[in-house]
């Protein structure tokens, strides 16, 4: 509905405008910039207009849940125009990879419509005009992180398990003994009788190597940086990881593991006397 509305909206902005408004350039003396652009000289906008660009769409692109069950990876070619007023509009998709990608990428770029500072719209002979611009967008599984997978990373001596819960209690067992060796219990948590669990998570990537170590929940007094400092004591031990796989291709993935942190019966006793 909010497509067709588009539509409607921009076919009555440019048919009620003057013909030479109306006209939409391919070539123009100077490109249209991204918002924040217009800083330097023409080379320099337009090298900041492509960093801008590039950057809003990494930061933004969603891969399509069919496209990552597909494995799907290729190239996706946008145009629209921008506007002598810095609107966008009459977003094609010139070349699409399916899957729901092309979708993705048209959604990315109608959304630049509903920021407060619109492009700067280019210029032919100092005059704003309306000219075509055309985007290619990759998409790349090497730059995904996965936080499911067909299947998921584990411990190489759990291998030989064929059952995957097994495999996934060995690798735990394997984790665990690691952890448990380097987990302290901090002294100002205790004296304030602090419990709860720290979520630590890390990327297990292509090659089974362990990084991205971060604390996505923690409780504070110490805790988060014990459970922080024990867990990446992972990526400097022994262990061999095998890495997820979707469709038979190695991926990264995010891996979370819980820390709790619980007092004995008898040191809560105490700390309530």
């Amino acid at each position: 509905m909010r497509q067709i509305f588009l539509t409607l909206i921009l076919f009555i902005s440019l048919s009620s405008v003057p013909a030479q408004d109306r006209e939409i350039f391919k070539v123009v003396e100077k490109m249209p910039l991204f918002p924040g652009c217009d800083i330097g000289d023409n080379q320099e906008n337009q090298k900041c207009t492509k960093q801008k660009l590039n950057q809003y769409i990494f930061d933004n692109l969603i891969y399509p849940d069919s496209a990552l069950m597909m494995g799907i990876e290729g190239k996706v070619v946008v145009q629209f125009v921008i506007t002598n007023e810095g609107a966008i509009v009459e977003i094609k998709v010139l070349r699409d990879i399916g899957y729901g990608c092309g979708e993705e990428v048209k959604k990315l770029i109608s959304a630049m419509n509903d920021w407060h500072e619109k492009w700067t719209p280019g210029k032919q002979r100092e005059r704003p005009v309306n000219a075509l611009y055309t985007l290619p967008v990759e998409f790349k599984l090497d730059d995904m992180i996965f936080e499911d997978a067909q299947n998921k990373p584990f411990i190489a001596e759990c291998a030989l398990l064929l059952d995957t819960k097994e495999k996934e209690d060995c690798t735990m067992k394997n984790i665990w003994s690691i952890i448990g060796r380097e987990i302290r219990y901090p002294f100002e948590a205790r004296e304030k009788g602090i419990e709860g669990t720290v979520i630590i998570e890390f990327v297990i990537d292509k090659e089974g190597k362990l990084d991205e170590f971060a604390v996505v929940n923690g409780i504070g007094y110490g805790c988060d940086e014990a459970a922080l400092y024990a867990v990446k004591k992972l990526s400097k031990s022994n262990l061999t990881w095998i890495p997820a796989k979707q469709n038979n291709q190695n991926v990264n993935y995010l891996y979370k593991i819980p820390v709790k942190f619980h007092l004995e019966d008898s040191i809560k006793k105490k700390k309530k006397k």
